[in-house]
């Protein structure tokens, strides 16, 4: 491990020792004094709704208009893709270099992977062709596939089940801070003591 990167991993190390730290503080405050729990939730609780963070995603944007008048363009740099794609599949190099990071055992497991992406890329590089021709040449031929595949996905359905409130953290922090404040003072001295042995155990520590 060169300098640079020692420095960087005892940074990380010593930015996860302080919150550790400051976690097993805020643990055993708690446990001495539980009305604090209260007064540390009137301070951090705050509801954040999804539906506001993805608003301008769901609206919807009609962009058939500006495809039809330029589809040449659109169609030609597909085409130019999957021409470049199929040019490196031909002509690429054959093993490729992450093999090399695989163990000597695993090597046939690699070459294995590498064939299974080539076919892979083959197949999409001949449909990345051909849907190129025809958007180039007659994109009307298309308009069944469009019909088919143009829906409106919102995605305020997808997360409708994280735009709610849960309580139940809240309510069981509240019946017993003492125990919570202890168990969370306990398992930081733990994991922070863990994190020394680990790092006395690498050399990162001098």
């Amino acid at each position: 491990m060169d300098a640079t990167t020692a420095l960087i991993v005892n940074a990380g190390l010593t930015v996860l020792a302080a919150l550790l730290m400051a976690t097993a503080v805020l643990g055993a405050a708690v446990a001495v004094r539980p009305q604090l729990l209260a007064r540390l939730r009137a301070t951090t609780d705050r509801r954040y709704s999804l539906r506001r963070a993805t608003r301008p995603l769901d609206v919807p944007r009609n962009t058939d208009r500006l495809f039809y008048r330029h589809h040449r363009l659109y169609g030609g740099v597909v085409i130019a893709l999957a021409l470049f794609l199929l040019h490196f599949l031909v002509f690429g190099e054959r093993q490729p270099l992450w093999r090399e990071l695989f163990p000597a055992d695993y090597r046939d497991v690699a070459a294995m992977l590498a064939d299974v992406a080539r076919l892979v890329l083959w197949m999409f590089s001949v449909f990345a062709l051909m849907i190129g021709t025809l958007v180039f040449a007659r994109p009307s031929a298309l308009k069944r596939l469009e019909r088919r595949a143009n829906h409106w996905l919102t995605p305020r359905r997808a997360t409708r089940d994280l735009d709610r409130e849960y309580h139940w953290i809240d309510e069981r922090l509240a019946r017993r801070p003492r125990l919570w404040g202890a168990a969370t003072l306990i398992a930081s001295l733990v994991c922070l003591l863990a994190l020394f042995v680990q790092w006395q155990a690498t050399g990162l520590a001098g």
